[in-house]
Parts: C-alpha cells; structure tokens; sequence
C-alpha cells in the first residue's frame, strides 16, 4: 500500500516534469493487477478524466489477438491455474471483483462449436447437441448512448435445448445510436433466425420500433446494402415493484447456480459483468441474458408435437365457422 500510495503521489506531480507543457503528453502503458481503485491504473481512470484509455484484452470479439503465441486451449489452462481473478487482470485488462460477488466462477459453463458449424459441444462433457435443436430468442436493452451515458445497448442471442441448457449464441453492447444497435440487431437476426425478438419496454420504445419498421420496409438495407429477414420488436415490461439488481438475481441466479448456462469462450465482457455483479459499473448485457434465462423453454418433444397436433385436428372438427360462405349471405370467406 506504501508503493502504492508512492506511486500516485509520484503521477500527481508528473505533469510538471514534462519539457515542454504544450506539446508534451503522458503515456501509461501496463496491465492491471487489482479491482477498483486499488492499482495505479484503476486510480488514473477514476480520477484523471483527461486521459484517454485504450483496453485490450487478449480476445477481442471473440477472436484471439496473438493466435500465434495462444491457442484457446492454452488460454483456458492458463485460466485455470491463474484463477479467474489474477486472470481477468492480466489478460483481460479488466479486473473482476474477488470477493463480495453473487455469481461464482465456477458457475459460468463453456460451450465450443464443432467442426460443421451445427454441433454444439459443451466444455463439461454433458452430450452434444444440434444449433439447429434450440429454441432461440434475442433480446435488446436499449440505451440512447453519448458521451454521458452511464448504460450502453446490450444484445444477447441465446437458445434452450431438450436437457434446459442455455447456450449463449451472441453476445454484443455499444455506447451508440439506436440506429447503429438495431442494425446490429438485423445482423444477429438474420444469423441465427430467433424464434422471437424481444426488448425492453422502456422510453424509448416509439423510436426503436420505428427504426425497426423502417429498416423491414426496405428491400435492401442502406446501411450494409444485403437484405434482412423481417425482425418484429416484442417489448418487455420490467416486472413492477423490482430494482434491476433484484430481477437479475431472480431470472438467472437459480439457471446459473444449477450449471445450465453456457458461454462461448471469447465472450469476455459478459463474463466481466457476470463476475463483478452486483459491484461493476456495466450490467446491461447481464440483464438481457437475465430476461433470456426468464423467457426461454425448451423445445417440444416429438410426443408434445404429436399431442398438440392431435388437439388442435379435434378442435377445429367441433368448430363452427361464424363466417357465411353462401352466395345468399354475402359472398365466400
């Protein structure tokens, strides 16, 4: 704590060294090493706004930055034997909270994709299922962006299989326009062909199914100019009565906790907010994942799709059309 403290007393004066005030700048260049304000970057950030701050990590969007120094599995292992705090530190430029955190480590399942693009394949040796097999959904947690902005728009794309697991499929947030998200939202549409699209019910929502009506008009897309699958906004009203810390616990904590929850290796930020809830500054790709936890069910067994089938023929026997179909009443339906 003495080196620490010596450290930030020793940049609070370093701009006074600088040869030449106009043209001189300061250059931080390090990993970090502790959560919060506990290492010098940490205090920098938190204290000195002028800076601007470059983060990288070594996954990227899910793409290894140094393939040819790690390979995943090597990145893995060394997660393993580092634990997920030194970790998230080193490697990630990101460090989670170590202690006081809701969801464990151990909690958060992998998942890989095999060589066919189709089969998923879980990191703890449950059975392998089809993408194809899921029932997927989307969710959108709209944030207006701009500098000011304290929450950023979240999209997660996730699906439920036979056994209840829930597979993360995408995973993606932006301080942006709603513009640039839906489009992002089109995007993830268009890849994985949701079974429903929802969002939630906020403000905003003329605006978001605006742009989204906007976007379904045109026959080819103006901003990545390729045709889009039809996306239909379903809006979400938060339950009533319940801060954001409180519904997330309630929608995920049980999935979670019970080992159904499966992410793509490489998905580093949502398992940043995963790890430091409640105490990160970021949650709202979290939240969405939540919704999804809450609004997801697995596909209907062979003998359910017989059953449904085998009702609805009986119903619509019984049934009665209200609608005449006789030249004398008024034409056919």
């Amino acid at each position: 704590e003495a080196e620490m403290q010596a450290a930030r007393t020793w940049v609070q004066y370093a701009t006074g060294l600088l040869n030449d005030q106009s043209t001189g700048e300061e250059l931080f260049i390090g990993t970090r090493w502790k959560h919060g304000t506990a290492d010098l970057y940490g205090y920098i950030m938190a204290n000195m706004p002028e800076f601007e701050w470059y983060i990288r990590a070594v996954v990227e969007e899910g793409e290894i930055v140094f393939p040819d120094r790690f390979t995943e599995q090597k990145l893995k292992e060394i997660r393993r034997r580092q634990g997920a705090y030194k970790y998230a530190c080193q490697y990630e430029n990101n460090p989670t909270s170590p202690e006081g955190a809701d969801f464990q480590p151990e909690w958060i399942k992998e998942y890989r994709i095999g060589d066919d693009n189709k089969t998923i394949i879980f990191d703890d040796g449950t059975p392998p299922t089809q993408l194809g097999q899921l029932v997927r959904m989307s969710f959108y947690d709209p944030s207006s962006g701009g500098k000011t902005a304290t929450a950023e728009n979240a999209i997660i794309v996730a699906g439920m299989d036979s056994l209840r697991r829930i597979i993360i499929l995408a995973a993606w947030s932006q301080n942006c326009p709603y513009g640039v998200a839906i489009e992002k939202w089109m995007k993830l549409n268009d890849q994985f062909i949701p079974y429903k699209n929802h969002y939630e019910l906020v403000a905003a929502q003329k605006a978001i199914e605006d742009i989204a009506r906007e976007r379904n008009l045109q026959v080819i897309c103006r901003h990545c100019e390729k045709a889009h699958r039809r996306l239909t906004p379903i809006p979400i009203k938060p339950p009533g009565g319940r801060h954001k810390e409180e519904r997330i616990r309630s929608y995920a904590q049980a999935p979670f906790e019970h080992g159904r929850v499966y992410l793509r290796f490489g998905m580093t930020k949502l398992r940043q907010q995963i790890l430091n809830f409640p105490h990160g500054d970021m949650v709202d790709m979290f939240d969405a994942l939540a919704y999804l936890c809450n609004l997801l069910r697995p596909p209907l067994s062979e003998e359910q799709v017989v059953t449904e089938r085998e009702i609805k023929e009986r119903m619509d026997l019984g049934r009665k059309s209200r609608i005449a179909t006789e030249y004398q009443h008024g034409g056919y339906a």
